[in-house]
């Protein structure tokens, strides 16, 4: 027979009850256990008078080997079914000693060290037979030979198994306390945003996406209603000058050399006011780019003002000296003037290069300031990465690094040209350097460029704004 352990439920276990036979003598009676634990018993064909909450000592004999292990304890009736034929009791004041002998019993059967067979609880002892060292028929010198290089080729394998796992320990090590990953870089090259010059619509574009021109080349035209109508009107006004002139003689003989002064004085004047108002109509472009100050442009401001007044004057001055003679140098002037105007809705292009996009096509409307198209200069191409504060500690001007571009599969490298710690913190609204985000971005910019001996081919070929992952090398022993 052998030995089964009961498990119950986890909330309902106490100790583990095993079915190994023991007896349990009752009133002088011995009954055979159905199950049992360190601190309870059940026991079958019970027929004595016993009833729940009697109490009473009972003695428990265990047979061990042979032996009959026993003792007496005291007890206490549980159930009573009579239905069934079974008492169950419950231990108390076993004591330690007897709770010990009941523990190592109760262990041994749990572990497997000991079981029940022909109704006696044994130990689990299994005699060892040493095994014989020599070999059953002896080794010939080609077997010698095949064990030999079995154990060198297992032993080569465990040392390149052990040389790799200490390269991959390594470059892990390297990697991490030697090295600066980043991933937030890309190709860049220098581009302008073309804005429109006024309110209007795009006439024409001269040259074809990625069509490579030279300086001053014409780009685009635009239309402007509004000056278009002040030029005609302008050029009635000269009409008119022209014809009064005429039926009034030729009075640019009479001219006095004080008038001559001022008309001089006014040209003079009309062209630094074309200058001012040129330099204001390039601040306000910066300004909305966030390239200058706002005190810059308010500096050109003034100038226009001032130039314009000054304008005014001298033009005052000559219409007290002349009638005639001055309305039309004032309406050649004017004429001249919108003319100039017109002209500069013409946009060239700033350097050779290529227009990358169109952003508004032909016979679009578009308002002062709006994005038409974006230019790309025939200039070396360059890779910026933003790096945090810590990171760029670790990066000086002339370091190379390692550039690797995941979507044209190509890596090269690059010498940091210029660490910038300050461009991203400069507010474009009034160009004060702000503080509060310092050290909590990435607001730190280096911009590299390739080494000299890299393919120029390759480097044409990615893509301006391709993403690329940089990795540069800590120094060993601080700067």
């Amino acid at each position: 027979m052998t030995g089964q352990i009961k498990h119950v439920v986890p909330s309902q276990r106490r100790q583990f009850r095993v079915n190994a036979p023991i007896k349990v003598v009752i009133e002088g009676t011995p009954y055979d256990t159905i199950n049992w634990s360190i601190i309870d018993f059940k026991v079958a064909d019970y027929q004595g008078n016993l009833v729940e909450g009697d109490q009473l000592d009972i003695t428990l004999v265990v047979p061990y080997q042979g032996f009959e292990v026993s003792f007496t304890v005291p007890a206490k009736v549980m159930v009573r079914d009579n239905e069934a034929g079974t008492l169950a009791g419950e231990f108390y004041d076993v004591g330690p000693r007897r709770r010990e002998i009941l523990e190592s019993f109760v262990a041994g059967l749990v572990r497997g060290e000991m079981d029940s067979i022909d109704g006696m609880i044994r130990r689990m002892d299994v005699p060892v037979t040493p095994a014989s060292l020599k070999p059953d028929t002896p080794l010939t010198p080609e077997d010698i030979e095949r064990q030999e290089r079995r154990r060198s080729i297992g032993a080569a394998m465990y040392v390149a198994a052990g040389v790799v796992f200490t390269i991959a320990v390594l470059m892990v090590f390297y990697t991490n306390f030697f090295q600066v990953k980043v991933r937030t870089a890309a190709m860049a090259a220098p581009t302008d945003i073309i804005l429109a010059p006024a309110t209007g619509n795009v006439k024409a574009e001269h040259t074809a996406e990625r069509e490579v021109v030279d300086k001053d080349t014409l780009l685009i035209s635009f239309i402007d209603p509004e000056l278009e109508q002040d030029i005609e009107l302008a050029g009635l006004r000269l009409e008119e000058a022209l014809s009064n002139t005429a039926v009034g003689g030729d009075a640019s003989r009479n001219e006095t050399e004080e008038m001559k002064s001022a008309r001089a004085t006014v040209q003079s004047r009309r062209s630094a006011l074309n200058v001012v108002s040129n330099t204001l109509k390039r601040q306000r472009d910066m300004m909305r780019r966030g390239l200058t100050t706002r005190l810059e442009m308010e500096r050109a401001e003034a100038d226009y003002y001032e130039a314009q007044s000054r304008y005014n004057d001298a033009l005052q001055k000559l219409n007290g000296m002349s009638g005639r003679t001055t309305s039309l140098s004032y309406a050649e002037g004017e004429y001249s003037l919108l003319r100039q105007q017109r002209e500069r809705l013409d946009i060239k292009a700033p350097a050779a290069g290529q227009i990358v996009s169109y952003l508004a096509p032909e016979g679009a409307s578009v308002r002062y300031g709006d994005p038409v198209a974006i230019f790309q200069h025939n200039e070396p191409r360059y890779v910026e990465a933003y790096l945090t504060r810590e990171e760029a500690l670790s990066v000086a001007v002339g370091d190379e690094a390692k550039v690797h571009f995941p979507s044209h599969n190509e890596t090269m490298r690059y010498v940091v040209e210029d660490v910038d710690y300050a461009s991203q913190l400069i507010s474009k609204k009034d160009g004060r350097v702000t503080l509060d985000q310092v050290g909590l971005s990435r607001d730190v910019l280096i911009r590299m460029t390739p080494r000299a001996d890299e393919d120029e081919e390759i480097i044409n070929r990615i893509v301006p704004g391709s993403a690329a992952v940089v990795v540069f090398n800590k120094p060993l022993f601080g700067r």
